[in-house]
């Protein structure tokens, strides 16, 4: 057989052999076994009445399909929690979810949240029930992801609120089982104002202090700091995206 031939014979041997996922390696491998969530937006408000047991979020109009949190903050100290019997309303297509890791209650204040794993699309408003009628100052943060996976999952949550008074406090770490986790930090100090975290962004210090980190293996306490010492509490949680 010509050298020729016998080259060209060899190489069509090698493709047929090759198979197809190291042939594409890198196109759409990764992205397809790793999807990925986008920041969509967060509105904050701290006018739900200290004498109400329900509050209500104006937002930018939903999204189809996307994963939504509540961030529910208040200072009374009194277990204020986003009620389970009366779960929230609006821009879910499936059911709210309100997951009892999440909650922790101190001198500081309490937190609690609950999710939807696929929203409703253009949904303008957003309303939650606190467990009881005096949730004293408060505040609700609603986060807003889309995903490139077929669907978002519930990953691990949890809460901290151990630390000595302090300017700087640990936040939650959380082990992660996700490799691209979407995880929301939030916290409350005592008696000084929340100025920062480390590592995290979308940072709000409306009241407390409520952050993210997006597309994240890695569940490591980020650092809280304060104005001045303090003790304080902390909840986290996280969300991964099935392929």
């Amino acid at each position: 057989m010509p050298r020729l031939a016998k080259l060209t014979l060899s190489l069509l041997l090698l493709t047929l052999s090759t198979p197809a996922q190291a042939i594409y390696r890198g196109q759409n491998v990764t992205s397809a076994s790793n999807p990925t969530f986008t920041f969509i937006q967060a509105p904050f408000t701290t006018s739900c009445s200290t004498s109400s047991a329900s509050c209500t979020l104006t937002v930018a109009s939903t999204g189809s399909g996307h994963l939504l949190y509540i961030d529910a903050l208040s200072n009374a100290g009194n277990s204020s929690y986003i009620s389970t019997s009366t779960l929230p309303s609006g821009a879910c297509s499936t059911a709210w979810v309100v997951p009892t890791a999440a909650e922790i209650n101190g001198a500081a204040g309490s937190l609690s949240g609950a999710y939807c794993l696929s929203s409703t699309s253009g949904v303008t408003s957003i309303s939650m029930t606190w467990n009881n009628a005096s949730p004293g100052f408060s505040g609700i943060r609603v986060w807003e992801y889309s995903f490139s996976g077929s669907a978002a999952s519930f990953d691990t949550a949890g809460t901290y609120g151990l630390g000595g008074s302090s300017s700087t406090q640990l936040g939650v770490a959380l082990t992660l089982s996700g490799s691209n986790d979407v995880i929301i930090q939030t916290n409350i100090f005592a008696s000084q104002a929340t100025s920062s975290i480390t590592t995290y962004g979308n940072f709000s210090a409306t009241f407390g202090g409520t952050a993210d980190l997006e597309n994240t293996a890695s569940g490591a306490a980020p650092t809280w700091t304060a104005g001045g010492s303090s003790t304080a509490v902390n909840s986290a949680i996280a969300f991964t995206a099935v392929p």
